[in-house]
């Protein structure tokens, strides 16, 4: 557990162990951390290079790699669905 509630004075680089191969071709890999005080994950993000992502963070919380799903495009046109 940290024991201090600052931040570091100059940011880290944090590296961790990805599989490129478990992520899907809709997906895309970060790094993540978990905010205590929202309840929820918050992207850092990172450049992958081989089997590791790494990003420069500021202060100590729980980090994690995690695969997410990018959005589909928007603009697709359907033309099956005209004149509905």
């Amino acid at each position: 557990m940290k024991n201090f509630s600052e931040n570091f004075s100059k940011p880290v680089t944090l590296t961790l162990a990805i599989d490129p191969a478990s992520i899907k071709d809709h997906q895309r890999t970060a790094i993540f951390y978990y905010d205590e005080a929202k309840k929820e994950w918050l992207e850092v993000g990172g450049i992958i290079s081989g089997n590791q992502i790494s990003a420069e963070v500021d202060h100590f919380t729980k980090y994690a790699v995690l695969a997410v799903d990018q959005p589909f495009n928007e603009n697709v046109n359907l033309s099956d669905i005209s004149g509905h």
